[in-house]
């Protein structure tokens, strides 16, 4: 596997912490305290699982009040498992990093800071891009690492072996609400850096599966299959240290014509088009995001001439009216958009579902509503099969669209995104914020 230049302190920091945390007991930063039991992940992980805050207060405000009443000692994880988790992100600057796990240490430790000479070391460049749902996410990939570190130090898996313990992140996945699968690539990772590849999305190990798809092998899962990948390539090329985010090799899968995903199936690994099944109709697609909105706890309306599609049970869900207070042309083109969530009298998304009709049809009507109303704070969405993507993406910036700001308004669905995240979260979506929708989209700005 390709390690990164200047990330020897990285690695060295978490090898110590699978030393120190994971086998020994330890804490990572204050290394003569054996607080690294089960009880004590316990009592971390409780106090966050019991004291959900879905509010839009920063993290460090809720992790703070969720960590009041956990001994000073226990305490030192929540610090040890905040420094791991800042290990891996490129994006996060290192300043800003160690600003968290100061603040963090002054809640309770003030009086036994320890040395932050090997965190200002390890944090100064980061492994890799996370995206943004890493951080906004932040308080569930914490319960995914905490989850995953409390089985290890009962015995469930032997913290130097890769596959048991690839085993194991799969299992603690299932038990998260929220899709953390980031969380699960960065962990193998940073644990066993010469058995897996540093790609913290899913997404971009399903579109490198299915480019190389003649040289997979008899994978059994994505991460053999990019292991065959690797060999096939690091052979051809006569690059043992290859990266799959080296320019000539990031081409051949990132592109619009590798927009088909890898799905593995129950039985074994399985390459299609994710977005082939004769299901995914656009009335399936409207339904899935209507019913997603009720479990989140939304009132939802579909498109006036759809309406006679929706059936029960979601048929009971739906609204009857619009907001009073939108004008009359407002109106008109609202109640002509595919899917609507409201949060009280406040349209919160608009979604366009364009299946096999022009994608012109639904930029313009999304464009009309930001003409009609400029100040109006909608997310706006298209949803669309993953091999339109690009087709959305170039259309929304034409002049006439990006003149209005459209590209920076709306965001882009693949179907394929949408049901695997909907299956993820399953019915765990009433602990989550409505907001989780901007995560599973994509920005259609240029870079």
């Amino acid at each position: 596997m390709a390690r990164c230049p200047n990330a020897d302190p990285i690695y060295a920091l978490a090898d110590k912490f699978r030393e120190q945390c994971l086998k020994a007991g330890y804490s990572l930063l204050w290394p003569n305290s054996p607080i690294w039991t089960v009880d004590s992940l316990s009592l971390i992980f409780n106090a966050f699982m019991d004291n959900l805050d879905s509010s839009d207060r920063p993290f460090l405000a809720k992790w703070k009040d969720q960590m009041a009443h956990v001994p000073k000692d226990v305490h030192k994880i929540s610090v040890d498992i905040n420094a791991f988790y800042y290990l891996f992100p490129s994006r996060i600057s290192s300043g800003t990093k160690l600003g968290v796990i100061r603040e963090l240490v002054s809640w309770k430790l003030g009086d036994e800071e320890p040395d932050y000479n090997m965190l200002k070391e390890a944090f100064r460049y980061g492994i890799g891009h996370t995206g943004p749902f890493y951080n906004t996410a932040k308080p569930w990939m914490l319960a995914f690492y905490l989850a995953f570190f409390k089985k290890v130090r009962a015995g469930e898996a032997d913290p130097d072996d890769p596959v048991a313990c690839k085993m194991l992140a799969d299992k603690t996945l299932k038990e998260i609400p929220v899709n953390v699968i980031s969380a699960r690539h960065i962990l193998l990772y940073l644990l066993f850096p010469d058995s897996f590849e540093r790609i913290a999305s899913q997404e971009h190990k399903n579109k490198i599966a299915a480019s190389f798809k003649p040289n997979i092998g008899r994978a059994n899962d994505i991460d053999e299959a990019l292991l065959n990948v690797r060999g096939f390539l690091s052979e051809k090329l006569g690059r043992p240290n290859m990266d799959f985010y080296d320019p000539d090799i990031q081409s051949r899968w990132d592109s619009e014509e590798s927009y088909k995903s890898y799905v593995p199936d129950s039985e074994g690994m399985e390459t299609k088009e994710s977005e082939a099944s004769s299901e995914n109709t656009h009335t399936d697609i409207q339904k899935a995001l209507l019913q997603f909105g009720v479990e989140l706890g939304l009132d939802v309306w579909v498109a006036k001439n759809d309406l006679g599609r929706i059936t029960s049970p979601l048929s009971g869900h739906l609204r009857k009216e619009l907001p009073m207070q939108l004008s009359g042309n407002a109106k008109s083109v609202i109640e002509h958009i595919d899917v609507l969530w409201l949060k009280g009298e406040c349209i919160v998304a608009a979604f366009e579902v364009e299946h096999t009709t022009s994608v012109y049809s639904g930029l313009l009507r999304m464009s009309d509503l930001i003409s009609i109303m400029p100040y109006l704070n909608i997310q706006l969405y298209i949803v669309s099969p993953e091999n339109r993507r690009g087709t959305v993406c170039r259309e929304m910036n034409r002049p006439a669209f990006k003149e209005l700001g459209l590209p920076g308004k709306c965001r882009f669905i693949s179907y394929s995104k949408l049901i695997s995240e909907l299956e993820a979260i399953g019915s765990k979506a009433k602990y989550l914020d409505w907001k989780i929708i901007e995560h599973i989209s994509e920005s259609c700005e240029p870079n």
